[in-house]
């Protein structure tokens, strides 16, 4: 990976993981981390079959353990922009049928992480192509004295016409 240009600002990066710990999700991303092999090692240190990296004295997990996309943290994100995100599912949703306790774990495992996936990613859809948008056109529609009250001014807070294009 180039570290350079990932901390660069020229893109957003983001990966997740859990404090093993406080079993607190953590997003290490180039807007509030200088991110590092240990950052990304971290994102994907699912246990048993990989070791926790430790980052400054903690030790980190896989954040899938948690959530596995930290899509909320990036389309949260002020002021908003128009966004292409590509989501990789290690897991598939579809498999084969298990035949015995090992493949039955396995086969847990898959639905379990691809069905959290596709969860929060209908969500997020939801959010950027619907409440979004329709926020931002009923406020372009309001009268200007109601602008200034708190219930408009929150709605403009959450209110964009940016774009998310979604790729998994």
């Amino acid at each position: 990976m180039d570290f350079d240009l990932i901390n660069s600002g020229a893109m957003r990066f983001s990966v997740g993981a859990v404090n093993v710990r406080s079993g607190n999700f953590v997003y290490f991303d180039n807007t509030t981390y200088q991110i590092c092999p240990e950052h990304v090692m971290a994102s994907g240190s699912l246990p048993p079959g990989f070791p926790p990296t430790e980052i400054e004295g903690e030790c980190y997990w896989d954040g899938g353990l948690v959530s596995n996309t930290p899509l909320d943290w990036v389309l949260d994100s002020r002021p908003g922009r128009d966004t292409l995100a590509f989501q990789i599912d290690l897991w598939s949703a579809r498999g084969e049928f298990p035949r015995n306790l090992i493949e039955a774990e396995t086969r847990q495992k898959e639905i379990r992480y691809s069905s959290r996936t596709r969860l929060a990613t209908n969500q997020f859809k939801k959010e950027a192509d619907f409440l979004r948008r329709a926020a931002a056109q009923l406020l372009a529609k309001i009268p200007k004295e109601l602008l200034q009250t708190p219930q408009a001014e929150m709605l403009a807070w959450e209110a964009d016409e940016k774009s998310t294009t979604w790729s998994s």
